[in-house]
């Protein structure tokens, strides 16, 4: 007599099912999350880095340097600038009119200078309107695809000048802000005219702003 033999054959029930899909969908979960985490950490790293270098750029070109060096001379900054005549360095809030030295680089001479920083405006890489720096007082810089004074795109400065401390303390202010990709970055600029005597306030030469 032949007896027939069932075949057993060993799985997953409904729960375990549901239990590891469960577990699957979490790990996948944190995992995602951690990488997420992680590339925003990394690109604002990123942002932070370049940020502090274009303030840095653009900082020392108009403290020391600006114009850009052509004609064979180099041109001074903000720092070496004093004011014309009795007239106030900072013109409306809207631009700063200083007379400077450069340097003949074949003569070794100092050479007339004349700094007039306003604020220029156009398309930013992004499509909006941008903002950035120029001196009005050397157009040499029209001439090139990229103005000097003008950051990489997307990083452009926002508030300009103030003058309220100018006019009794001999002291001006230039206020930077960048942004990119979300993130920002400012700073301020106290900038002494050259040759005066700074007052300070009540609170010091720095307090007001």
């Amino acid at each position: 007599m032949v007896r027939a033999s069932r075949d057993r054959r060993s799985g997953f029930t409904l729960i375990e099912m549901m239990m590891a899909t469960f577990i699957t969908v979490l790990v996948m979960g944190g995992l995602c999350a951690f990488f997420l985490g992680a590339h925003r950490l990394v690109q604002g790293a990123y942002a932070e880095s370049e940020l502090s270098i274009q303030l840095r750029f653009l900082r020392e070109k108009l403290l020391f340097h600006v114009a850009p060096p052509h004609n064979g001379k180099i041109w001074a900054g903000l720092l070496s600038g004093s004011g014309i005549g009795n007239g106030s360095v900072v013109e409306n809030s809207f631009k700063v009119r200083m007379t400077a030295n450069g340097i003949d680089l074949l003569s070794g001479e100092p050479c007339s200078q004349t700094i007039e920083l306003i604020p220029d405006t156009g398309i930013g890489s992004d499509g909006a309107t941008a903002r950035w720096f120029k001196n009005d007082g050397d157009r040499v810089d029209d001439q090139w695809p990229r103005k000097y004074l003008r950051p990489v795109p997307d990083y452009l400065p926002a508030d300009w000048l103030t003058d309220s401390e100018v006019t009794a303390r001999n002291i001006f202010f230039v206020t930077l802000d960048v942004a990119m990709n979300g993130y920002r970055r400012g700073e301020r600029l106290v900038i002494p005219v050259f040759g005066k005597v700074q007052e300070p306030g009540t609170g010091g030469v720095f307090h007001g702003h």
